[in-house]
């Protein structure tokens, strides 16, 4: 496993250097585990494929059983069944298994609109599979109060009163928030390549956290004590507001020893905390397909529904040999960690997020195809950072920075195909007052541009909203490619009309 900690980019992004991401995926990088010799099936609840019938409360009650007995592997056998309302995993070390995505089918007649009404939110959200911890609360662990450079991994740490110190193994989040009047968290996420104008009304304004990522504690070293004001636990989903503050003068100070570098600086004036927070970790689902029915696309942000898959607050978990026809959209990472998504393959009608990661880090997305017309392919959202999406392919494919400052994220390997006229890759989409589309930092590494009709030429436009980023290895195949580095942003164009050397600071191989 490569690790290039010392060439970490800097503040900045002017000089030259590789980011590391050998840790994106399940475990960092570690091999899927084997089934759970523990086997549950939907027969046992009424369920059986073929008939017709809703298996939607069998599924759900396989899915509780293994729950209950701490993890184990729901069966689904070779045939169709019918899905009629969601199912959703609560419970570590749950997986759903299929024989195979050309195997086991999912029929979905309903949209989430039909079986809970119409929102909004349908339509970047949700799933008729989901993963996402039981029900709980979020409780405030403690403050850094000192300056913790990115790259290490020792977190002088200030409890919160009666917070139990942290313990080896347990997850923890971590925030940072931005420093209303002063947005220096903003301008270095963008790599303060951009003026603190661009940072988008919405984002300035927010109370908030602006970053969130998961650690896992190593080792807990006492010791000290610390003068800070410790605020209330932040509330799951929201802003911490206008939180009424405690002081305690004896507050317990330690090291906390996280196992992995940090990707982001600590300041005390980006507020950084560390909090108890409910996560899911070890499920997986594997080997099935969504049949969704083929209704004319609705418009934009007036999708049913249609959605697959939803991860959220998911730790080293997995989606692997997946299919969707007819989707909304297909998969949603939401405030996840080291998931590992392998072999999906979209088609159909219109979507709108084929894949989609927001407010997630060290994911990896991998052997890929999106063969369906979208409108954001691959999109990165909310401060995601250290994923990387590698050895995919997609129909006109957009390459999609939603916004609110996703940085430092690789993209590798990916053919573009454009039956007829081209369209741009990087076109996105987001709400503007959430800033520029995309933070600091992101690399776009061998990108091929598949032209199927001759005579077809493109210029890349729109790379004036990623400062810092890098692409490489661009090249056209059967037409023209014109790409140029934004100008005064650091970007860096290498490479061009050739294949570049593989990324030094890729994930591990899966293969």
């Amino acid at each position: 496993m490569l690790i290039l900690l010392a060439s970490l980019f800097v503040s900045g992004f002017q000089g030259p250097g590789f980011l590391d991401f050998s840790r994106a995926g399940f475990g960092a990088g570690a091999d899927l585990p084997p089934p759970s010799e523990r086997r549950f099936e939907p027969g046992e609840h009424g369920g059986k494929p073929d008939d017709g019938v809703d298996d939607s409360a069998a599924i759900q009650a396989a899915i509780d059983a293994a729950s209950a007995a701490g993890g184990g592997t729901v069966v689904l056998g070779p045939g169709t069944w019918r899905l009629e309302s969601p199912v959703a995993l609560t419970g570590d070390g749950v997986v759903l298994r299929g024989a195979g995505s050309e195997l086991t089918i999912f029929d979905c007649p309903n949209s989430l609109a039909d079986v809970h009404g119409w929102k909004p939110g349908w339509s970047w959200g949700n799933g008729f599979v989901e993963v996402h911890p039981a029900k709980g609360s979020t409780s405030n662990l403690g403050a850094v109060d000192t300056v913790v450079e990115r790259g290490l991994v020792d977190l002088p740490l200030t409890l919160a009163p009666n917070a139990k110190p942290p313990v080896p193994g347990e997850w923890l989040e971590l925030t940072w928030t931005n420093d209303l009047g002063t947005d220096s968290l903003l301008l270095e996420l963008h790599g303060n390549l951009l003026p603190r104008s661009a940072m988008g009304r919405e984002l300035r304004d927010a109370t908030g956290p602006r970053v969130r990522s998961w650690v896992q504690a190593v080792a807990w070293a006492p010791g000290g004590a610390s003068q800070a004001q410790l605020g209330e636990p932040e509330q799951t989903g929201g802003d911490r507001g206008d939180a009424e503050e405690a002081t305690d003068e004896s507050a317990e100070a330690g090291t906390l020893t996280i196992e992995a570098p940090l990707r982001l600086d600590l300041r005390p004036e980006w507020s950084p905390r560390l909090a108890r927070t409910p996560s899911i970790t070890g499920c997986g689902i594997e080997g099935l397909s969504f049949r969704f029915p083929r209704t004319e696309y609705p418009g934009h942000l007036k999708e049913r529904g249609y959605n697959a898959i939803q991860l959220s607050r998911a730790i080293d978990c997995w989606v692997t040999d997946v299919a969707t026809r007819n989707a909304d959209s297909g998969l949603f990472l939401s405030r996840s960690k080291r998931v590992t998504a392998r072999g999906l393959q979209l088609t159909g009608r219109y979507m709108h997020h084929p894949i989609s990661l927001s407010w997630s880090t060290d994911c990896l997305v991998e052997d890929w195809i999106i063969d369906a017309p979208h409108r954001h392919g691959t999109t990165l959202s909310w401060s995601a950072h250290g994923n990387v999406l590698r050895r995919g392919e997609g129909l006109e494919l957009a390459l999609d920075c939603h916004r609110a400052a996703p940085f430092e994220n690789l993209h590798e390997d990916l053919v573009v195909r454009f039956p007829g006229k081209p369209t741009q890759p990087l076109r996105s989409g987001g709400s503007s007052p959430r800033g520029p589309h995309a933070g600091r930092g992101n690399l776009y590494w061998n990108v091929e541009l598949r032209f199927e009709q001759p005579g077809q030429r493109l210029a890349l436009a729109g790379q004036d909203e990623w400062p810092g980023a890098t692409f490489a290895g661009w090249r056209a195949v059967g037409g023209e490619l014109q790409l140029e580095p934004a100008p005064g942003i650091g970007q860096r164009v290498l490479h061009l009309g050739s294949v570049a050397p593989a990324y030094p600071g890729g994930a591990s191989a899966s293969d």
